[in-house]
């Protein structure tokens, strides 16, 4: 390894520069957080539904389960192998999503709705403006 080479011991240690940060930058925050985050989903896939959704850190993805959960009853009934498979399979999945330390967002149907009958008032308005045209 030449000098002008940096060592992969100094990689994060040293600013541009060449000065000492005012902080490493060693990765141990970064070990830290992933461990934190696999607690976390294990936490997730050991709680029952009713505590995820009343624990504040597990709500975002219980809500998604939830969603996930009436689709998968609603498609494959509620009481199938498939859908017992299907709602561990979406609950593992959840769990992962975690574990990567990736942000959980909700399904938000009432926005969707609103949008589809704003879609839904703009069509008719222009299909209105199209016939008083002609």
């Amino acid at each position: 390894m030449s000098d002008e080479q940096e060592r992969p011991s100094d990689a994060g240690t040293r600013s541009e520069g060449g000065s000492q940060p005012s902080e490493r930058f060693d990765g141990s925050r970064d070990a830290n957080r992933a461990e934190q985050n696999r607690q976390m989903a294990n936490d997730f896939r050991q709680m029952t539904q009713a505590d995820r959704l009343m624990d504040r850190r597990y709500n975002d993805g219980a809500k998604l389960v939830a969603a996930l959960d009436a689709v998968i009853n609603d498609k494959y009934g509620e009481k199938s192998d498939m859908a017992r498979n299907m709602r561990e399979a979406a609950v593992e999945a959840v769990a992962q999503t975690m574990e990567r330390g990736e942000r959980i967002v909700p399904p938000q149907v009432k926005a969707i709705e609103r949008d589809v009958e704003a879609d839904q008032a703009r069509a008719t308005t222009r299909q209105e403006e199209a016939d008083r045209e002609r």
